[in-house]
């Protein structure tokens, strides 16, 4: 039952409806399967997402997971368990792209929490390409911000984005 309302969740709030079959693509259900799972949460990043909050005067109220096989990061609300705001990551995927290159990963948690700030996460009728892209650009724009009140240059921050592959969809 429990899967099945998170199902009903993410064809609703379309997250990554891209590529899906009967509206679940293979992401879908490792997004599923994921917050399903009892939590296996990192208590670095979420001391990082405790830190980048204290930093900029918020309630560190995300909760960070390890989610295997999403390729990828992702900000989610899970209406299951009190509207949760889960920040999931492909721990993984992203060691083998960035050799654990701390500025990166910083990166993308700021963005990641970028889009539970700016209310991206909140279900809403499909999104357009183009209010995806600057939802997008809303994310990179506050976490660009995070990463220069952390005390990053904009050299290092350029350089951060600029390691990031091209991405497969319309509106990254």
């Amino acid at each position: 039952m429990k899967k099945l309302l998170l199902c009903i969740l993410l064809i609703s709030n379309s997250l990554y409806s891209q590529n899906s079959i009967c509206g679940l693509s293979p992401i879908d259900k490792s997004i599923i399967n994921c917050l399903a799972e009892s939590p296996s949460v990192n208590a670095f990043n979420n001391s990082l997402i405790k830190y980048i909050s204290e930093e900029i005067g918020i309630s560190p109220n995300f909760t960070f997971k390890y989610c295997a096989n999403i390729k990828n990061a992702a900000a989610i609300i899970n209406p299951l368990q009190n509207n949760t705001r889960y920040i999931l990551f492909d721990s993984d995927y992203f060691n083998n792209l960035y050799n654990s290159d701390k500025l990166s990963v910083l990166f993308i948690i700021a963005h990641e929490m970028g889009h539970h700030l700016n209310g991206h996460t909140i279900p809403k009728k499909h999104n357009n390409i183009y209010e995806l892209q600057q939802q997008e650009l809303e994310a990179d724009y506050f976490a660009g911000y995070i990463m220069f009140k952390l005390g990053a240059s904009e050299k290092n921050i350029i350089e951060t984005i600029n390691k990031f592959p091209n991405p497969q969809n319309d509106y990254s």
